[in-house]
C-alpha cells in the first residue's frame, strides 16, 4: 500500500510519499516524527521525548532516525503488529469456539485481511497498536474465563491493557468495568481461575491508578508545552481594535452564509462566543475561530443559536458518581465537542451534529442512538454518498464490509443461542461488544473515525459469528441429508 501511494496510480487518494488519505493523521504522525527523529539525532533526548504528545511517534522516530525519515522503514514493525493480532485472534478462536486449527486459521486470516483493519496497519497510525492490545486483553480474560488457571494469561492481560492505555487512554473505565465482569463470572462459573483473574484485574487497576498520576505530572511539567503555547500567541498576535474588527468580519461572513436565519439573538450569541474567555476565545486564536465559525454556519443555519448556547453551557455534576469516572465521562463528552467545533467540516460523514452532552443524563438518554449508531452506521443510505478525502470508493467499501457485518450479527445471534461454551464466556463477550461499540456511538460522531475505531471492537463478533454461521450451514446440511420417514 505504501508503495502504491508513492506512484501516479491514484493519486487523487494519497499524497504520493506514502501516507493514503483515508488515514489523515499519519500525516501529521509523519511530520512530528520527522522532527523528533532530528532531535534524537542531535542528542537532544528531552525534545526528542517532549516533542509529540503521542508515544508511538517517539517509536516511530526511533526507525525514523535508524534507517531513515520514510514511512517504509517502519513497515517491518506495522508487519509484526499485524502477525501478532493475526495470531492472537487465532488462539482467541480457538477458546471461544473449540474450533478445529484449520476453522481457527480460517478466522484469523478473515481478521487480517479485513479491509478495515488491513489498512490500517499500512499507515503510522495508533490503531494496530491499540487493537493488539485490545485482542491481548480479549485472549487472556477468555482463557482464564475457560477456566485456564495460568500465570501467562495474567501477564498477556497486563501487557495488552497497558499497550492500549498508553496508546489511547480514553477507554480504561470501560475496560476496568468489562474486567470486574469477568472477575464476577470466574468466580462463579471458573472458581479455579478465580485467583488469577483477581491478580489481572489488581494489576490493571494499579497500572491505571499509576499512568493517571504520570499523565498529571507530566501535563503540570512538561516544558516544551508553554514554549508552544508561548509560540503560538506570537505568531497569532493581534491588538485588541483588529481583533474586534476581525469578529465583526466573521459574524458578517457567518450572516451571508446563513441569510434570512441569521437574526440579532443569534448575533448576540455568536459574539458572546466569540469573545467571551470562557468559551472559544480561551483557546482558539481568532484566525481558528473564524474557521469554525464558516463551518458551523454552513452545518447548522440557523438553528447555529441554539448549538453555541449549549455549547456555552457548563457541565452539571451529578453529585454521586466517584470523581475519576464522571471526570472520565466529561472528557469524551469535551472530546466530542471538539469533533463537533474544531473539526467540524461541512464536508465530513457527522450524525447528530447539533446533540451536546452537559451532564451524565445526557449521556444516558443518548445510550438508544448510541447502539443503533455504534453497531449499525454507516447506514444504507450513506454508502453510495462520497467522501471528501477519498471519495466514494472508501464508503462503497464501507458498505459492502457492513453488508457482511449484518450477515455475521446474525451468526454471533445463533453462536449466543446454540453454542456449547459455557454460557459465562458468550455473557461476557456480549456485554464487551455492547459497552465497547454502544460508548463509539455516543461519543465519536464522525462515521469515518467511527468505523475506523469500531473494528477491533467487533472482533469477538466477527470470531464468533463465523463460528455460528458455520454452525448454521453445517445444521442445514445436516438437515438436508437426514433419510425421508417412511411413514
Amino acid at each position: 500500500m505504501s508503495l502504491i501511494a508513492r506512484s501516479t496510480y491514484l493519486s487523487g487518494y494519497h499524497n504520493g510519499k506514502g501516507l493514503w488519505f483515508f488515514a489523515m493523521d499519519s500525516i501529521e504522525y509523519n511530520r512530528q516524527a520527522i522532527q523528533i527523529a532530528e532531535s534524537l539525532g542531535n542528542g537532544m533526548f528531552y525534545d526528542w521525548w517532549w516533542g509529540t504528545p503521542f508515544i508511538h511517534v517517539n517509536f516511530i522516530s526511533v526507525f525514523y532516525f535508524l534507517i531513515a525519515p520514510d514511512p517504509l522503514s517502519f513497515a517491518v514493525v506495522n508487519a509484526a503488529i499485524w502477525a501478532a493480532s493475526v495470531i492472537c485472534v487465532f488462539h482467541i478462536a480457538r477458546v471461544a469456539t473449540l474450533c478445529s486449527e484449520k476453522y481457527a486459521l480460517f478466522i484469523a486470516a478473515v481478521y487480517g485481511l479485513w479491509p478495515t483493519g488491513f489498512l490500517l496497519t499500512t499507515q503510522l497510525l495508533k490503531d494496530p497498536f491499540f487493537n493488539l492490545g485490545c485482542l491481548m486483553v480479549l485472549l487472556g480474560w477468555i482463557s482464564l474465563l475457560s477456566g485456564s488457571a495460568r500465570t501467562r494469561f495474567v501477564a498477556i492481560i497486563l501487557a495488552g491493557y497497558s499497550l492500549c492505555i498508553v496508546i489511547r487512554p480514553e477507554p480504561w473505565p470501560i475496560f476496568i468495568l468489562v474486567s470486574i465482569i469477568a472477575v464476577l463470572i470466574i468466580a462463579v462459573r471458573a472458581r479455579q481461575a478465580f485467583l488469577y483473574a483477581l491478580l489481572a484485574f489488581i494489576l490493571m487497576t494499579g497500572f491505571t491508578a499509576t499512568k493517571n498520576f504520570v499523565a498529571n505530572a507530566e501535563i503540570s511539567r512538561n516544558p516544551l508545552d508553554a514554549k508552544r503555547e508561548t509560540d503560538q500567541a506570537a505568531k497569532h498576535q493581534i491588538n485588541a481594535e483588529s481583533e474586534k474588527d476581525k469578529i465583526e468580519e466573521i459574524k458578517r461572513e457567518a450572516k451571508a452564509i446563513i441569510k434570512d436565519g441569521y437574526d440579532e439573538q443569534l448575533d448576540k450569541t455568536l459574539h458572546t462566543w466569540l469573545t467571551d474567555k470562557r468559551y472559544a476565545a480561551r483557546v482558539w486564536t481568532i484566525w481558528e475561530r473564524e474557521r469554525i465559525v464558516r463551518n458551523l454556519a454552513k452545518i447548522h443555519g440557523a438553528a447555529l443559536k441554539d448549538f453555541l448556547k449549549k455549547e456555552m453551557e457548563p457541565w452539571e455534576k451529578t453529585g454521586w458518581l466517584p470523581s475519576s469516572l464522571e471526570m472520565a465521562i466529561y472528557k469524551v463528552s469535551r472530546s466530542r465537542d471538539s469533533l463537533l467545533t474544531y473539526y467540524a467540516k461541512a464536508s465530513s460523514f457527522t450524525l447528530d451534529s447539533g446533540v451536546q452532552f452537559r451532564n451524565v443524563y445526557d449521556v444516558v438518554k443518548y445510550i438508544p442512538r448510541g447502539i443503533e449508531i455504534g453497531f449499525l452506521a454507516p447506514f444504507p443510505n450513506h454508502w453510495l454518498t462520497k467522501s471528501h478525502t477519498s471519495g466514494g470508493a472508501s464508503r462503497l467499501l464501507a458498505g459492502m464490509e457492513m453488508i457482511i457485518w449484518y450477515i455475521l450479527y446474525a451468526g454471533f445471534i445463533f453462536y449466543c443461542a446454540r453454542s456449547t461454551i459455557d454460557c459465562g464466556i458468550k455473557l461476557w463477550i456480549i456485554i464487551i461488544c455492547f459497552a465497547f461499540v454502544m460508548s463509539l456511538g455516543i461519543f465519536i460522531p464522525n462515521i469515518g473515525t467511527l468505523y475506523r475505531m469500531r473494528f477491533i471492537y467487533l472482533a469477538p463478533v466477527l470470531v464468533t459469528g463465523l463460528e455460528g454461521l458455520r454452525m448454521l450451514i453445517s445444521g442445514f446440511s445436516f438437515q438436508k441429508r437426514l433419510p425421508a420417514n417412511p411413514l
